[in-house]
């Protein structure tokens, strides 16, 4: 009968019981009557050790195993320990010894070992938890490069369904995990970059300050979920900030932009591409606020002030305040004739204003 049976079944079976007796005490005691005579595999038997062990009946589970030892069941002997260890008040060396042997006896060291309640008494228990530890991360890398594998499959073949469910299957296998995250950056990146570059051209008067245009649903949708993993990576690499940043500013997402220039550590280049955002995005007012702050702050640095009265100008612009703004630009390029950006400029406007 165990072979119909499953842990999750077991779990499902103890959830049933519990809203049935509504109590802890009396579904234990059911279940321990139900599997009293039944073979359990191991998987089932450390479902239901667990769940007595999680109640608080040690006294109980210990009881139970002890009768199960001969039925041809497979004793989960690290719950064995732990609930032995937690109902007397003193275990004597030949019950260390017997659980040690009969551990052994059925090659189940390495499930004695996942309890730390005999380390003291065999460091063997030791040695094989560190085995079990390295085989588990042995494991963990052959799936991690079974995936991997497939997924550049998946990848060179164009199959976007199958690559998106492995790199899913990637990230709740390895959460936290550089090399998964990058990936599924890149997917999302090249993700927005293909519907981008399949949008129609939209003519697009050539002007200073970007046009405000309702970006599609579905773009918005793409780069919301890059902004979205951009933040979950900052928790464990905040120095990316101002790199996310400047590749939401390439795909026009300044308010995204900004919301991760917050979390940017205090840098020059913090400063000035939030000054920059400001501008793209037209907050004028804002920009003027914030460059009196940068004006101070970079004082001793020479290229300060025609930053500075560059990025003012554009903004007095932008404020309609035009002949103020041209006269700034007129005074930059007369202080400095190379700063070839701001002649370019200014020649574009007294076209405009004229």
């Amino acid at each position: 009968m165990s072979q119909l049976r499953s842990a999750t079944s077991i779990e499902m079976e103890i959830q049933a019981f519990l809203g049935h007796f509504e109590s802890p005490e009396l579904a234990a005691d059911a279940l321990i009557k139900k599997y009293e005579k039944e073979k359990l595999s191991l998987s089932e038997f450390e479902a239901l050790s667990t769940y007595l062990l999680h109640c608080g009946f040690a006294g109980t589970l210990s009881d139970f195993i002890s009768r199960k030892l001969s039925d041809g069941s497979k004793i989960p002997w690290g719950h064995f320990a732990e609930a032995i260890f937690l109902s007397i008040e003193t275990v004597s060396n030949e019950i260390k010894k017997a659980l040690i042997e009969g551990a052994d006896e059925k090659r189940r060291m390495g499930h004695l070992a996942r309890s730390h309640v005999l380390d003291h008494f065999d460091e063997e228990l030791i040695h094989q938890r560190q085995l079990r530890r390295k085989k588990f991360v042995e494991k963990a890398e052959r799936k991690k490069k079974e995936l991997l594998s497939q997924l550049e499959v998946f990848r060179s073949q164009g199959l976007r369904k199958e690559e998106d469910q492995t790199l899913q299957k990637l990230s709740n296998l390895f959460p936290g995990d550089m090399k998964v995250y990058q990936l599924q950056m890149e997917h999302r990146e090249r993700l927005a970059q293909d519907y981008i570059a399949k949008r129609p051209d939209k003519p697009r008067k050539e002007i200073f300050f970007p046009l405000f245009e309702k970006k599609d649903p579905e773009e918005e949708k793409i780069l919301f979920e890059i902004e979205k993993s951009m933040h979950e990576a900052l928790q464990s690499a905040q120095s990316l900030a101002s790199d996310f940043a400047l590749a939401m500013m390439i795909w026009d997402f300044d308010e995204g932009a900004l919301r991760l220039l917050e979390k940017a550590p205090e840098s020059p280049e913090r400063d000035w591409l939030k000054a920059e955002v400001l501008l793209r995005s037209r907050r004028f007012l804002e920009l003027l606020d914030e460059l009196v702050v940068l004006e101070a702050k970079y004082s001793e640095d020479a290229e300060t002030v025609f930053a500075v009265y560059y990025l003012r100008a554009q903004a007095l612009w932008g404020l309609e305040q035009k002949k103020l703004a041209i006269e700034i630009l007129e005074g930059m390029i007369e202080a400095r004739p190379a700063y070839r950006a701001a002649t370019s400029l200014l020649r574009e406007w007294k076209e405009d204003f004229l």
